[in-house]
């Protein structure tokens, strides 16, 4: 903690780039700290609580003690100078929540995914600190939708989804950041870019006209640059 906080320090005061923050998200945190994290989501899904089961029990506190963890590193990272953070959540997917319970209730996942992250994404806010966040899991639409209200001012979910079609389930007040996007998955009017500097231009023209903008780039610095016309 000691490290990335300094190193934020160092990039606030002496670099004339957006200095941003990183870290785990709650759910995949929970997921490293258990040796079997799918059997209590499961249980939990069938209807299962900390009451009812031991594992459902161990579940919610690890996800709870994470949670608590993560709002005092990311303050840290926010004293320390971070404008923006980079949380990454990808085992918040289709491998720990089963398709045909998210079919019944999303429930599970509320508790589990979405209700960490807004304690963190209220924390954000009231420091004035962008959300940038990362999902490299399988998804469905409704995952997609409960990501959005999280507004984040960044968003990447990986090459599991053709991101254009997004579009009708996020805010446009969100940039997407496709990373090695495949040229044949993209419709033709899809608008690609490629180097840092066009980038930076890129999100300064889309950003103020609240528009959605699909973007290709193999460096988080020129994200980090292009951040900076939000604010």
């Amino acid at each position: 903690m000691r490290a990335t906080c300094d190193a934020i320090s160092e990039v606030s005061a002496n670099l004339d780039i957006l200095p941003i923050g990183m870290g785990i998200g709650p759910f995949s945190l929970m997921t490293k700290l258990l040796a079997d994290p799918i059997t209590p989501i499961n249980l939990a899904g069938d209807g299962e609580t900390a009451d009812s089961d031991s594992e459902v029990a161990i579940a919610v506190s690890a996800v709870e003690a994470g949670t608590s963890f993560l709002l005092d590193y990311f303050t840290a990272q926010i004293d320390a100078g971070a404008k923006a953070i980079i949380v990454c959540e990808p085992d918040a997917n289709l491998v720990y929540f089963s398709p045909n319970q998210l079919n019944e209730s999303f429930d599970t996942f509320d508790y589990f995914v979405t209700s960490p992250m807004r304690r963190i994404k209220e924390l954000f806010d009231s420091q004035g600190v962008d959300l940038i966040f990362y999902d490299c899991g399988e998804l469905t639409d409704g995952m997609v939708e409960r990501f959005a209200t999280l507004d984040p001012a960044l968003l990447s979910l990986g090459c599991s989804r053709q991101l254009w079609k997004n579009a009708a389930l996020v805010s446009k007040r969100t940039v997407y950041l496709a990373i090695c996007l495949p040229k044949a998955s993209c419709p033709p009017n899809l608008p690609l870019v490629r180097s840092s500097e066009c980038l930076r231009n890129f999100l300064r023209t889309c950003m103020p006209r609240n528009i959605h903008s699909f973007s290709e780039a193999s460096a988080t610095y020129s994200v980090c640059q292009g951040l900076s016309a939000k604010s």
